[in-house]
């Protein structure tokens, strides 16, 4: 794509995320699954987080402050996206998945919201987050249902070629598994796009009675052992 022309598109993207409803919605859902992962599963104080696919930083920035946490980076393929954030508090790496040219065990959380849909080599990128990650660290991941990614495709809502690939929960776990973590939670969530009175109750609901197919979202929560041990847990 021409240089100009990807810029404009990066930063028409970006102003979406902050005024577009739908686009909104579906990035403070996302955030605050992840944050509330997080609260739930970490043990860290202010945790130090890699971000992967972060575009223009908007879950760090909330992030951040949720957790009182001083630093983060953040990873993706696009400089202009990275560039139009200007948190101090976050380093900006331009980098393809799974080339991080980070040290072993930097990191506490390892979050890719929106991410692994993107790539076509998952596996390789899903060693490299246990790498990276300190012991009872959380790899964090959210990615849209399957069933409802083939809806948008055909009703023209999502551009052909816009995702690698989708995974449901049951391909996810073993592959978190495979890579060495803990699954200690894995579910679905968000029952609408644009948001609606009551939402997090009737998701609870849902799941109680075994209807999470009707959820657009889902979300995994790794965490890496002290050993290289396959276990399964909180599911």
């Amino acid at each position: 794509m021409n240089p100009n022309r990807a810029r404009t598109a990066d930063i028409i993207y970006h102003r979406e995320r902050k005024k577009r409803r739908a686009y909104a919605y579906r990035l403070l859902r996302r955030t605050q699954e992840v944050l509330r992962a997080i609260q739930e599963c970490s043990s860290f104080e202010r945790p130090f987080i890699l971000d992967l696919g972060a575009a223009d930083c908007l879950m760090l920035e909330y992030l951040l402050p949720a957790l009182d946490s001083q630093k983060a980076v953040a990873v993706d393929l696009s400089w202009h996206l990275l560039s139009v954030n200007r948190n101090s508090n976050i380093v900006k790496v331009v980098c393809e998945a799974p080339l991080f040219s980070f040290k072993d065990e930097t990191f506490d959380v390892v979050v890719g919201a929106a991410f692994i849909e993107h790539i076509p080599n998952l596996d390789k990128t899903l060693d490299e987050c246990h790498r990276l990650l300190k012991t009872g660290g959380l790899l964090i991941l959210t990615t849209p249902a399957p069933f409802f990614e083939r809806i948008a495709r055909f009703i023209g809502h999502l551009p052909p070629g816009e995702h690698f690939r989708t995974y449901s929960l049951k391909e996810m776990v073993p592959l978190l598994l495979r890579a060495g973590f803990a699954v200690v939670k894995a579910e679905k969530f968000m029952l609408s796009p644009t948001g609606m009175p009551k939402e997090r109750q009737v998701e609870g609901l849902i799941r109680r009675i075994k209807t999470d197919f009707l959820l657009l979202n889902q979300l995994v929560v790794g965490q890496k052992s002290g050993k290289r041990e396959i276990s399964l847990r909180r599911i």
